[in-house]
């Protein structure tokens, strides 16, 4: 498991109460990996080689993964892949 801690951009704390925000939150948690899905498979095939060598780096496997971790992972080799394309 990846032992530095996660910020997820644009998602707030959920507030004791606060139904509609946590609902927002979740839908946009899955709109974002459901996004993968839509992508070229040049990306999705080099996303999973470089998601497999990281986790396994670690020690780890997909499933030790938390939400957070997982679509930071994801959000650093989408900056990569686009950065690379540009080059």
């Amino acid at each position: 498991m990846l032992a530095q801690a996660v910020s997820l951009s644009g998602i707030r704390r959920n507030k004791p109460g606060n139904v509609e925000e946590f609902e927002r939150q979740l839908l946009d948690i899955c709109e974002e990996i459901g996004l993968i899905s839509g992508c070229s498979g040049v990306f999705t095939c080099s996303l999973a080689v470089w998601l497999d060598r990281k986790i396994k780096e670690t020690g780890g496997s997909l499933t030790d993964l938390s939400v957070g971790e997982f679509l930071c992972l994801i959000r650093e080799y989408t900056e990569y892949y686009n950065k690379r394309g540009q080059s």
